[in-house]
């Protein structure tokens, strides 16, 4: 049975109490998949919304495009914050204009809400809509039985493949973007981190003080290893000098052997052998509300679009103070027009001769070629930029279709010819759960978390 009213209508009726084990499975895959098809109509209507924002009372007018601040009208409708009911009617808008395809399987629970956001996350970096597109419709196939990270994958993939001249473009945006920050938490820790790094460097920094905590272990020190890590990395940053052993301040110090007496905090025994492996690229948080840019309607008549600042060098001049001169606005004041200079008089006198043409000298040197498409900085992580396509399930995690379910000599496999009072009817939901639920576990949080991306 599809999504729909219908299926809501059915999923009411039964009492999950008198449910069998194997009718759960069917009866919550089924309501995953109602969940989907709810996400679906909720994102189409925050679209619709921002199409009619800031209209009057009583009219049906809708814009070409949601206008401006119409998130912060949902978000003081629906309670919610301005950056996410921003963030939720953007989605809705790709998934209606850009995507179509994407929110349809969605409003068909063939995909939840995370997959759908998958799709437009990774795709938002493809400046073509049509090969966009034709990427979605090429995945949309197989994602029902993909996790999220799967999807990412495959996306990242086929991405590479269709703009392979895009690499060092999107390296060069992110790397000009690095900043270091500081974020204090409500239980009195702080996170200290630098994003957008250059990754050779992060990593030969990371490595630094990996051999300093392992230094300081060597001779003894009762700290762990991420203990050792962070104390160094603080100290190094603060500028406290020190020879063999990170200093830590008294606090730490006493919380360091709490956790040590009560056997909370301990070193992981393959980190002491150095057998953990490399940490995988990760995937950024989404990023597809930086690609939108506000457009001002009514352009500044002083500064006409089409104007080559080259050919006037009164006006190539008196940009950089035009650009000073910009308030809160965003707008450029018009800078005052420079005094003509009076053209000097000839004088009169006989006119020289021609003399000998200047020696033109060596030619020039030519400009160095450009550097290639698969241009990458140096010791850059492989898997940034697979060159085979990731497998579609883990090695664990067989094929369903190509490795069918096995039966005894001799036996039938049960099928199902009725329903007994209170069970699931077998039409609403599949017969493979490929609405899976994963749940992520999160670690105690250090004293100083650190993280260089």
């Amino acid at each position: 049975m599809p999504p729909g009213p219908q299926l809501c209508a059915v999923l009411a009726t039964i009492d999950r109490t008198r449910l069998t084990s194997e009718d759960l499975c069917v009866f919550t895959a089924a309501r995953y998949r109602l969940l989907a098809h709810v996400n679906a109509e909720f994102l189409s209507d925050l679209f619709e919304t921002g199409l009619a924002a800031h209209e009057p009372e009583g009219s049906l007018t809708r814009a070409g495009d949601y206008k401006d601040r119409a998130g912060e009208q949902i978000a003081w409708e629906l309670a919610l914050s301005s950056s996410y009911a921003e963030g939720q009617l953007l989605l809705g808008r790709q998934l209606a204009r850009r995507l179509p395809n994407v929110g349809q399987a969605l409003r068909e629970g063939r995909i939840d809400y995370g997959k759908a956001h998958a799709f437009v996350d990774a795709l938002c970096d493809v400046d073509d809509d049509d090969v966009a597109r034709a990427i979605a419709d090429l995945l949309l196939g197989r994602a029902p039985r993909w996790t999220v990270a799967q999807l990412r994958d495959k996306l990242r993939y086929h991405i590479a493949r269709a703009e392979p001249d895009k690499r060092r473009e999107k390296y060069l945006r992110r790397v000009a973007d690095r900043q270091v920050w500081l974020q204090p938490f409500t239980d009195g820790t702080a996170f200290l981190a630098g994003s957008n790094l250059p990754p050779h460097l992060a990593r030969k920094a990371y490595n630094y003080l990996d051999r300093l905590a392992r230094a300081a272990k060597a001779l003894g020190d009762p700290r762990t290893l991420p203990q050792l890590r962070a104390d160094a990395y603080l100290a190094l940053l603060a500028g406290e000098p020190f020879r063999y052993q990170p200093p830590v301040d008294p606090l730490s110090q006493e919380a360091d052997a709490q956790a040590a007496a009560d056997g909370t905090i301990a070193d992981d025994p393959d980190d002491l052998a150095g057998r953990t492996p490399p940490p995988a690229p990760r995937h950024r948080p989404p990023r597809y509300r930086r690609h939108l840019r506000r457009v001002d309607p009514e352009p500044d008549p002083a500064a006409p679009a089409d104007a080559d600042p080259a050919d006037n060098p009164t006006a190539a001049g008196a940009a950089p103070a035009a650009g000073a001169a910009a308030g809160r606005s965003g707008k450029a004041r018009p800078a005052p027009a420079a005094a003509a200079r009076p053209a000097p008089e000839p004088t009169a006198g006989p006119v020289p001769e021609p003399g000998p043409e200047p020696d033109p000298g060596p030619p020039p040197t030519p400009p160095p070629p450009p550097p290639e498409a698969g241009w990458a900085p140096r010791d850059w992580p492989e898997e940034c930029w697979p060159d085979t396509e990731p497998p579609d399930l883990p090695p664990d995690d067989p094929d369903p279709d190509e490795h069918p379910a096995r039966t005894r000599p001799g036996s039938t496999p049960r099928t199902r010819t009725g329903t007994r009072p209170g069970s699931v009817p077998t039409d609403i939901g599949r017969a493979s759960s490929d609405a899976a639920l994963s749940f992520g576990g999160v670690k105690p949080r250090a004293r100083v978390n650190l993280l260089f991306v």
